[in-house]
């Protein structure tokens, strides 16, 4: 397969956050086409791993649904700022700790379609205290799971959002193998 040629690129808004943009394209076949995309920064998240083999999650406040959610440390990846500094930086700021080791899980796509965010995913090992102040509004709170009920904690609906479920049973497998 050809790639599609882009002919033009247009902004149609822009925030601190993201752009939209539309894209014409030009495909093998000859016929054109406008997409509009959401261009978004790369985010990192991180399993934070104790030595007794829990799991550190925080939880946190969610303007776009409006509620309070478990969700593993991260956030987007600062300019100039390579995935893996951006990793331990989300985790100081946020839990207080930084991993000696860390392992890259995964990196994945949310929704290819229109989004070009990629998340990318660590497991963070032999943490020790290490804290900077972070930028959240309200004050997270640091709990700590067992994969076992983190995964009941998805069947009955506790943790719905989907890069916290695959990075659950990613690191399930990942962690029973190593």
């Amino acid at each position: 397969m050809t790639m599609p040629k882009r002919l033009a690129t247009r902004t149609v808004f822009k925030s601190r956050m993201y752009s939209i943009k539309e894209i014409d394209l030009l495909f093998e076949s000859g016929k054109t086409a406008t997409f509009e995309i959401i261009e978004k920064p790369d985010s990192v998240g991180v399993v934070p791993v104790t030595k007794s083999g829990s799991i550190l999650l925080v939880r946190e406040y969610v303007a776009a649904t409006d509620e309070f959610v478990v969700d593993f440390p991260g956030g987007r990846v600062g300019e100039g700022l390579s995935i893996e500094d951006t990793a331990q930086k989300e985790l100081q700021e946020e839990l207080g700790y930084k991993a000696l080791r860390l392992d890259k899980l995964i990196t994945y796509t949310l929704s290819p379609g229109y989004l070009t965010q990629k998340s990318n995913v660590f497991i963070g090992r032999d943490l020790v205290k290490s804290k900077l102040e972070g930028d959240e509004m309200v004050p997270l709170e640091v709990e700590e799971y067992g994969l076992e009920e983190l995964i009941k904690m998805i069947k009955t609906g506790q943790i719905t959002e989907a890069r916290t479920i695959a990075t659950i049973f990613l690191a399930k497998d990942f962690l029973t193998k190593t």
